[in-house]
């Protein structure tokens, strides 16, 4: 009877301790992780103010730039380091290299100009 519960106990510990670490796994990719439903959920989600300057960006693609009270929409899609921005009413859409690091976002245009955001 001790034999099987060592055995029943050691089977527990070991189910346990596997649960534990792949529960740890690694969650790179500037912060993105998986909602509920399975769709990736960006770190850059949040508001990001610099000076007079805000991005807002939601969760569901959305978002808005404040550029000293002037609104303007946008639609976005992050991909890795990342981010597509589309503002309302244009064709166009602006290609920007991100990095989130805690409260602080870093966006670099193709032309190497990067500005700080703070959330």
């Amino acid at each position: 009877m001790k034999k099987i519960f060592a055995l029943l106990l050691s089977l527990t510990l070991v189910a346990g301790s596997m649960f534990v670490l792949a529960s740890c796994g690694d969650n790179s990719g500037n912060g993105d992780k998986k909602a509920e439903d399975g769709k990736e959920v960006a770190a850059i989600v949040g508001e990001w103010k610099n000076g007079v300057f805000a991005y807002t960006f939601n969760e569901d693609g959305s978002g808005q730039y404040d550029s000293a009270g002037t609104i303007k929409k946008f639609t976005y899609k992050t991909d890795g380091d990342k981010v597509s921005i589309t503002f309302e009413g244009d064709t166009v859409t602006n290609e920007f290299t991100y990095f989130v690091d805690g409260d602080k976002l870093d966006i670099e245009d193709s032309a190497g100009n990067k500005v700080t955001y703070v959330k």
